[in-house]
Parts: structure tokens; C-alpha cells; sequence
């Protein structure tokens, strides 16, 4: 336990349920990171009816959670909170964040963080209106800015939109709730995350493509119900899972496709959570390639770069299992060594108590 604990306040959408949320993990990961490190962490989250009905049990690990049923009894009740901690951080997808924000900006007296869950949405807001210029003087109110993207969408903050202090924070994995598990593998190759072969033609080539062509080969799609099954035999569907059913669902994978968006592509530095997450199960990771990718994995070694249907078919038939094992071993290392709750709540810390520092010397 460290004898200089920090008292750090969070702000977002839901820490207490993940259904549709996967940010939830997000904030779990870096609550249980800064409880394991001797932190005082509150998180703070309104009440909303959806999340209550579908809300998953978090243990005292995580620190502690209160609820506010408006912004106003947010205001009223959590006052000398936000006032009495070393970190306020605010994320992106807060309820009403604009007015959140501006309140925090005003009532903290400690370091204000801005955690940007989603870099390049706030960036397309940013371009555009009265509302957006708004948004950019809130975001760069902000002591630090902290986003789980990197790269150039950091540089475009820095440069166009006056936000000095701007880091990244990468998505991070629990290795106790994800790891590699014996068994028979159910399915060839699996994918997670919405769908539609209209928006994303490459991830038509990369996943449904391969299916087609290898119709003795077993596929999963797991994410919302949309487009319709009833044409694709040899592809599964899983529409919903909890979050205790995520690791068996990696663990029956041969392969795990990542698919980036091709306008996340452009900008580089994006890593999604599933990416490490079936990593951290040891279950080999098929992607298509962005700027970056290699500061997290070794190309070829710890995961593989697929732009074709042939890629993708050379990999479930060709590469021999001793190899597709040894993949999965080292991007599960890999994982281990470098993208855990742990490693990011040290970086978060880090972070925090240099910005502090500064402020005393200033």
C-alpha cells in the first residue's frame, strides 16, 4: 500500500454495466489497476433504467461507485468530492458531457482529466458547428487530455485544437479474466463487433469472403443481429453474451479476426479492446493492418496481417498448429508483459502525478 495514495473521481457512461458498453471494461480495468495500487478511486454514475436492469456485480476490488440520478443532484450531493480529489477525470462518454464537463472544470481543485473514449468521434464533432467549438474549448479546459487512441489524432488536438497536455491511454485487459483455457476449438475463425457487409466491404472480404470459400470451415459472428443468417451455413451467431461467457467465447476461436474501420485505418494507433483480449486468451489474432499495429504486436510473430481473402485462407489451412500455437503463446506474453490493468493504471498514475507536479512548480 503506498504511503502517498491519490484520491481519484471518475466520470462515465456506466462502470456498473457492460451490456452494449463495452467502455465499461475500460473503467473497470483502471479502477481495479489504481485500487491494487493503494488509490482511493470513486466513480460516479447516473442512474439510467436500461443500464440498472442489465447492471453486472463489481466487488469492492474495483474501489467504490455511487449513483446520481441527474446533473443537478450530481452538483448538489458530490460537490466536496470533486473538489477534495487529486484527479477528476471526466470521460467521453459521460451523460450531458459538455455541461459535466464545465461544471468540473469550474468545482475541481485538483487535476482535471479528459479520458476521450473514442478520439476520432470527438475529432468529426469538433469540425462541426457552434456545438463543436464549444466542445473544443471544454475538452481543452482540460489539465490533461487522455485518449485510447495515439498517433496523428494526437497531433491534430495538439495542433488545431489548443489541447496542450494530450496522451495516449490505451484499452488494457484483466489476464484473471482472460487467459487461455484447454479444449477443443469449436470454431475456425470468429469476429466481434457490428456488422454490416454495405458499411465495411473489407471486412466482407476478410470474414464472410473466407466463409464462402471454405464452406468445411466453422465461423462465429458475434455482435448485433444484423445482416440476416439464414444464407451463411457454416457461420454461428451469438447476438448477445455476458461477460462471464467472453473468454470461452476467444478460448473456441483457432483465429480471432480484428478488423479495423477504414476510417480508423487512415488514422492509425487504434487498438480495440477485443484485440487485446483475445490476445490475453492465447488465441491467435488475425488484423488488417494500421499504422501502429506493430507497437503493440510483432508482425508475424505475436499476430498476423491479413488485406485478402487469400490471407485469411492461408492462415486457417495452410499454417501448421505448432506455428498457430506459438502465435497465441506470444501475443498471450505480450499481453502479459505490457497491456494489463496493471501496466495502464501505472501509466494513468504516472501521468497524473507528473501534471501535479508541474502545477506545484508553476
Amino acid at each position: 500500500m503506498k504511503a502517498n495514495r491519490l484520491n481519484f473521481v471518475m466520470m462515465g457512461m456506466s462502470v456498473t454495466s457492460s451490456l452494449g458498453n463495452e467502455n465499461s471494461k475500460t473503467y473497470r480495468n483502471l479502477m481495479k489497476g489504481l485500487t491494487r495500487e493503494g488509490h482511493n478511486v470513486l466513480f460516479l454514475e447516473r442512474e439510467i433504467p436500461w443500464n440498472a436492469e442489465y447492471r453486472d456485480v463489481i466487488g469492492p476490488e474495483y474501489g467504490t461507485v455511487r449513483m446520481y440520478s441527474n446533473e443537478e443532484n450530481l452538483k448538489d450531493y458530490f460537490r466536496y468530492e470533486i473538489g477534495g480529489a487529486d484527479a477528476v477525470i471526466v470521460g467521453s462518454d459521460v451523460q450531458e458531457a459538455g455541461d459535466v464537463g464545465k461544471w468540473v472544470l469550474q468545482a475541481a481543485n485538483g487535476l482535471t482529466v479528459f479520458y476521450d473514449l473514442d478520439t476520432f468521434a470527438t475529432l468529426s464533432q469538433m469540425g462541426r458547428g457552434a456545438a463543436a467549438a464549444a466542445t473544443s474549448t471544454i475538452v481543452s479546459g482540460f489539465d490533461l487530455y487522455l485518449s485510447t487512441a495515439g498517433g496523428q489524432l494526437l497531433n491534430i488536438l495538439r495542433s488545431h485544437y489548443n489541447v496542450g497536455d494530450a496522451k495516449s491511454l490505451y484499452h488494457c485487459v484483466d489476464p484473471e479474466l482472460f487467459y487461455p483455457r484447454s479444449g477443443a476449438k469449436k470454431w475456425d475463425m470468429g469476429y466481434l463487433g457490428t456488422f454490416s457487409m454495405e458499411h465495411e466491404p473489407a471486412l466482407n472480404l476478410l470474414f464472410i469472403e473466407p466463409a464462402f470459400r471454405w464452406r468445411d470451415g466453422r465461423f462465429i459472428l458475434a455482435g448485433p443481429p444484423s445482416p440476416s443468417p439464414s444464407n451463411w451455413p457454416n457461420i454461428d451467431r451469438i447476438t448477445r453474451m455476458s461477460p462471464s461467457e467472453y473468454n470461452t467465447f476467444y478460448n473456441a476461436q483457432r483465429f480471432f479476426l480484428n478488423y479495423t474501420e477504414a476510417e480508423r485505418v487512415i488514422s492509425g494507433y487504434t487498438p480495440c479492446m477485443a484485440l487485446f483480449e483475445a490476445a490475453s486468451c492465447g488465441t491467435p489474432v488475425i488484423a488488417n493492418y494500421w499504422e501502429g499495429l506493430e507497437t503493440f504486436f510483432e508482425l508475424g510473430r505475436e499476430i498476423v496481417v491479413a488485406c485478402s481473402p487469400e490471407h485469411v485462407l492461408h492462415y486457417l489451412k495452410k499454417m501448421s498448429e505448432e506455428e498457430r500455437k506459438a502465435i497465441g503463446v506470444r501475443a498471450h506474453g505480450r499481453v502479459k508483459n505490457s497491456h494489463t490493468y496493471i501496466q495502464r493504471a501505472m501509466e494513468l498514475e504516472g501521468y497524473v502525478r507528473d501534471a501535479l507536479e508541474k502545477r506545484v512548480k508553476v
